[in-house]
């Protein structure tokens, strides 16, 4: 697995998205778990879509949401390092590790950079709200 992959731009927009650092006015910060909530909908979402491809039984793709937003919902709305921000995300691929025994490496590669995706897509619609 690839547990340490570097930060592309798209990585550190999920994770701004995740933290909530792009809020831009005090009104958008205030409603901080509306907007986690709806940016995990979406990203289940999408996880969901791309489930055709990796074939995860219905169970073993509702334990990956959950870890989604289990992980997402925990962070608080103050900035990101870069280090937090990687922590985040290895923090969701070693609850999946552990949590979906029967999900192979590769699979779990392919949800992870999914992830990182989606979230940037979702920080979009989340945003224009």
């Amino acid at each position: 697995m690839k547990f340490l992959r570097p930060l592309t731009s798209a990585s550190i927009t999920v994770m701004l998205a995740m933290s909530g650092i792009a809020f831009s006015s005090p009104a958008q910060a205030q409603d901080t778990t509306e907007t986690r909530k709806k940016f995990i909908e979406c990203v289940n979402k999408e996880i969901t879509s791309e489930n055709r491809k990796w074939k995860l039984p219905e169970p073993e793709l509702k334990k990956l949401t959950d870890i989604i937003d289990r992980e997402i919902m925990k962070e608080d709305m103050s900035p990101k390092s870069q280090n937090d921000e990687q922590r985040i995300i290895e923090n969701i691929e070693n609850s999946a590790t552990k949590e979906l025994k029967g999900i192979d490496s590769e699979t779990l590669d392919e949800v992870i950079e999914t992830l990182r995706v989606s979230g940037q897509h979702c920080f979009v619609i989340v945003r224009q709200g």
